[in-house]
């Protein structure tokens, strides 16, 4: 887990899980907000979107408010969406 950035500094989430296809980092899964799980909203960035400044990783343009303004990702839309891939 690591913690995501905006561009003056402040924390806006944190980085819980990354999305691989074809063996290449495509998204990261960002949750803001809860506490011990409850009330979390986990979202879908694109990795692209994302920059290393220093030790730490950049969201530009992010604030909390912004995040949790995107469409909430669900593992289980994942889920169904590979069930029959074998």
């Amino acid at each position: 887990m690591q913690n995501v950035y905006d561009a003056e500094g402040q924390v806006v989430g944190r980085i819980d899980d990354l999305i691989l296809a074809k063996k290449v980092v495509t998204h990261a899964i960002i949750g803001v907000g809860g506490f011990l799980g409850l009330g979390r909203h986990d979202v879908a960035v694109p990795v692209g979107k994302l920059i290393r400044a220093e030790d730490k990783i950049v969201l530009r343009g992010a604030t909390r408010e912004a995040i949790r303004a995107m469409p909430r990702f669900e593992y289980s839309n994942m889920e169904s969406a590979s069930a029959g891939v074998r």
